[in-house]
């Protein structure tokens, strides 16, 4: 402990309201990076389920055009369309969330229906039985 001039006792440091002050300003901070970066993340998922959507209404057209049964099979690394054209998209790893392995497009535009959930991402792509295709936050 220093003493002044005048015999007083002082102290060095900083008083307890900066440092609720500093601490208020990092936490506000804190939380506007989070904000910002889950945005990002959400806005890619986003993306993500909307090419699977398209992948998957790519294979409805094409079981309607070819009027024979097309199969989406899922794989470790994405969607793969079974079949001569063999098209694949690369996705993070898809789940039915019935447990199955593929969904099936069929000639008259039906299918045999499921709900695909991408691995990190909260959004789902439901394919209907009438064979819509479409994505559910």
């Amino acid at each position: 402990m220093r003493t002044s001039a005048t015999g007083r006792a002082t102290e060095a440091g900083f008083s307890l309201l900066e440092l609720l002050v500093v601490l208020s300003v990092i936490g506000l901070l804190s939380g506007l990076g989070a904000t910002l970066v889950g945005g990002r993340g959400q806005r890619q998922a986003m993306r993500e389920a909307l090419g699977v959507s398209e992948f998957l209404r790519h294979a409805r057209g094409a079981a309607q055009l070819s009027g024979s049964r097309r199969q989406v099979l899922l794989e470790a690394d994405g969607l793969a369309l079974a079949g001569r054209d063999g098209a694949r998209l690369r996705t993070a790893p898809p789940r039915l969330l019935d447990g199955g392995t593929a969904i099936d497009f069929y000639p008259d535009g039906s299918s045999s229906g499921g709900v695909l959930a991408l691995a990190g991402a909260d959004t789902r792509v439901v394919v209907e039985w009438g064979g819509l295709v479409h994505v559910a936050p």
